[in-house]
């Protein structure tokens, strides 16, 4: 009776020893890479009016080309101009009740939730606005 629950518990402790080594081996290879210079910088200035349901929010993007073909355009994401289609806001505003959230606040009926007043292409000594094609 000892024997058998003695030989069952010496495997476990084998696997589980086998497990945590074989862990340990492969977890110090995995370390954070060096964030390539040449990635797109964000720098984001963000004024809530909580009274208002308001941001504004200004964001600064250096973006760098560094390919010899010059750019043509930039395009960027603005997730939140997304308006919903007029067959989609039952079913969305119920996502939101189940999520305790109010439609009212959840869903912009209007469809200006993202408004771009004013974009600036900024010159830079080492990229002069010409070569990126603006």
């Amino acid at each position: 009776m000892g024997r058998g629950t003695g030989k069952g518990l010496a495997a476990s402790c084998m696997k589980t020893l086998i497990v945590v080594v074989i862990w340990l081996v492969f977890s110090q290879d995995a370390r954070a890479a060096e964030i390539p210079a040449w990635l797109p910088k964000y720098d984001l200035d963000i004024q809530l009016g909580i009274d208002q349901h308001e941001a504004h929010v200004r964001e600064r993007i250096t973006w760098h080309n560094r390919h010899e073909q010059a750019a043509t355009e930039l395009v960027f994401n603005a997730h939140s101009h997304y308006k919903l289609p007029p067959e989609e806001i039952g079913k969305v505003a119920k996502i939101l009740e189940l999520l305790r959230m109010s439609p009212g606040e959840g869903i912009d009926f209007d469809g200006h939730a993202c408004d771009v007043q004013k974009v600036r292409i900024a010159k830079s000594e080492r990229n002069r606005s010409e070569r990126l094609g603006f």
